[in-house]
């Protein structure tokens, strides 16, 4: 049971997910949104995805990110590592930690 990953009842150790293109990223929860234009669309999405953590912590203090995942991405799936949560707001469930940033923060325009 130690270092299993586990995908529809089957557990997958280091080893599988070295072989399935493994890398460690960092997701960046914006309950705000983000809109992004691009040629001839704009898109939508509410997090931002880096490779260290230097880069989502300065996307945290730049944005008012609300949380922070650490997660190891691979072709079988995605599982967390470590999450932080915005500090200005301990105890606070998700659903309304995202309605209070959703009315505090505008809209992120990149």
């Amino acid at each position: 049971m130690k270092n299993k990953f586990y995908v529809d009842g089957k557990g997958y150790g280091l080893s599988d997910l070295k072989k399935h293109n493994s890398r460690l990223v960092y997701w960046i929860i914006f309950p705000q949104g983000v809109l992004k234009k691009r040629k001839g669309c704009i898109t939508s999405s509410s997090m931002m995805i880096t490779k260290t953590y230097k880069k989502a912590d300065k996307l945290v203090q730049k944005y008012h990110g609300a949380i922070v995942q650490r997660c190891i991405e691979c072709d079988l799936g995605r599982w967390i590592i470590k999450e932080w949560w915005d500090s200005e707001y301990p105890g606070v469930d998700y659903d309304t930690l995202w309605d209070i940033y959703k009315e505090k923060y505008p809209e992120i325009q990149l």
